[in-house]
């Protein structure tokens, strides 16, 4: 079932188990599509949209155009494509306690704005994204082009000065 956002076979027990399983992986392992070891490519958002199933923005399929016409395979590529469609999102240090799991960001603030009561990330290259489950901030390191499983407190500092962590609920 796909719904309005083109969110499609969101995993119904999104456990650290199931998480776990993509400790270690190469995005060629995680998308068949798009994406390989050592490309200039960030593929965080990649990886989240793979494990959950989001389907808008920009996505892998229409990057090869072999795989232009697959309508079932694509996945969002862009981190502010996920924060934006985000129906409650914010700063880290006012998450609730109660919204695990979640989705964590990292973005310099100095490309955030605010559309009504909204924050909007701006599309630019120092942005990050995980999957936060119990403690956990599951993401594709780009350095290491691998999944890993770190601390809310990576996402602090990632880029240095300026930037922010922020949280987000899912898109439903």
């Amino acid at each position: 079932m796909v719904t309005a956002l083109g969110i499609k076979d969101f995993p119904k027990d999104l456990s650290s188990t199931l998480l776990d399983t993509y400790v270690g992986k190469k995005i060629e392992d995680i998308c068949s599509m798009f994406g390989k070891t050592g490309d200039d490519q960030n593929h965080c958002a990649h990886f989240v949209s793979h494990v959950l199933g989001f389907r808008f923005g920009l996505m892998c399929n229409k990057m090869v155009w072999a795989n232009r016409n697959d309508t079932e395979g694509g996945r969002t590529l862009r981190v502010n494509d996920i924060f934006n469609n985000c129906p409650e999102r914010g700063y880290w240090k006012n998450k609730p306690a109660n919204l695990d799991p979640c989705l964590i960001f990292a973005v310099l603030d100095s490309q955030l704005t605010i559309n009504g009561e909204l924050l909007v990330m701006a599309d630019q290259p120092k942005k990050h994204v995980g999957i936060f489950h119990t403690g956990g901030a599951y993401n594709y390191g780009n350095t290491k082009d691998k999944v890993r499983r770190d601390g809310a407190a990576h996402f602090t500092n990632l880029y240095g000065k300026g930037t922010v962590a922020l949280y987000a609920r899912f898109p439903v």
